[in-house]
């Protein structure tokens, strides 16, 4: 994975190899069907793969839902 704009994103595990994928769940919720996008502005992986770094943020749609899940992911 590298910094860029990764959409359309579909429900993870289920996308084909090589397609956008990502599920945001929590506090016992989940998707069945999850569409969206996310952008990786920046990422940062040691030599042997470990992520050292990431700082993303997300758009998923649940279930057909009008209202997405909109939010950020900074790890440093």
């Amino acid at each position: 994975m590298s910094a860029g704009e990764y959409s359309p994103a579909t429900r993870y595990p289920f996308a084909a190899k090589n397609e956008a994928s990502m599920s945001i769940t929590g506090a016992g919720r989940a998707c069945n069907e999850s569409t969206g996008r996310f952008t990786v502005r920046q990422i940062k992986f040691a030599a042997n793969g470990d992520l050292l770094s990431i700082d993303a943020i997300f758009r998923q749609f649940c279930d057909g839902s009008k209202f997405p899940l909109e939010g950020a992911l900074v790890v440093k």
